[in-house]
């Protein structure tokens, strides 16, 4: 509720801002406040530093060649994997997605199996599509 009376006064933002910021005192190195916002000699108040931006994600994506399959899954969860799981409070997902396209079309036997491993190894989801 706004209330107009004699004690009442009407300020313009951006003057009121300004003059808030010059009369702020800053704290020095010591821990101690410093009149008048700045260092002595320094001509104003001293602005902090900005802080440079925290890293907090990180993806990635390789495509790995079938042949070198268990070394080269093997070699980024040493060389990437382990060290971000072995930061506090880190999230770490590995997804191993794998697309087959079969010219001649996948043998039923093959389908099969792949089919009964996918499930045994509880892939989140798989199918098989007819073109």
């Amino acid at each position: 509720m706004v209330v107009m009376d004699d004690r009442s006064v009407l300020v313009r933002r951006e003057i009121a801002a300004a003059q808030k910021e010059q009369e702020t005192p800053e704290i020095s190195a010591e821990g101690g406040a410093t009149e008048g916002g700045g260092e002595e000699g320094s001509g104003g108040p001293k602005k902090p530093e900005p802080k440079p931006p925290v890293q907090r994600r990180f993806y990635g994506r390789a495509r790995l060649k079938p042949a070198r399959l268990g070394s080269s899954a093997g070699q980024i969860g040493d060389e990437i994997v382990q060290h971000l799981n072995a930061l506090v409070g880190a999230e770490v997902e590995v997804i191993i997605e794998v697309h087959a396209k079969v010219p001649d079309g996948i043998p039923e036997n093959v389908a099969r199996t792949v089919g009964e491993n996918a499930r045994a190894l509880k892939f989140d989801e798989f199918g098989f599509e007819e073109e």
